[in-house]
């Protein structure tokens, strides 16, 4: 067996350490994989905690003299439960506006102005349009 060579014997000896430092790479990377766990679950533990110590429970307000009563009810608006005080008159309700898009000035319906300009789909006619197929007359 001829004698290595000094370059040889480099190359055989880095060759080595690599083997050597990618075992230890492997390992420290396991062993980091396994306190990186440790450390989350240390950390949620934590924040549960502070979260578990800032959430008391907060008492309900009490609200004295108030009781629901149903008030008088004027042409078109509706019955609502209203909180009165004692000893004091009840006054009208006050009803939340029903918002609607109310009907278009032209007087057609969406699905009317779709057929009119050619265009696909839609919902049907509205409630108040004279097409809609039970309210048809003509064939």
């Amino acid at each position: 067996m001829a004698p290595m060579s000094l370059a040889a014997s480099r190359h055989a000896a880095n060759l080595a350490l690599i083997g050597r430092l990618t075992t230890a790479l492997k390992q420290a990377r396991a062993a980091a994989r396994v306190t990186g766990a440790a450390l989350a679950n240390e950390t949620a533990k934590d924040e549960r905690a502070i979260l578990a110590k800032s959430r008391k429970p907060v008492p309900a307000p009490v609200v004295k003299g108030v009781k629901k009563v149903n008030a008088p009810v004027k042409k078109g608006i509706m019955k609502v439960n209203v909180p009165v005080r004692k000893g004091v008159k009840p006054s009208i309700p006050v009803v939340a506006a029903v918002q609607r898009r109310g009907r278009p000035s032209s007087g057609e319906c969406n699905q009317c102005r779709r057929r009119r300009e050619g265009l696909p789909g839609g919902h049907g006619h509205a409630p108040w349009c004279t097409k809609k197929l039970y309210s048809r007359v003509e064939p």
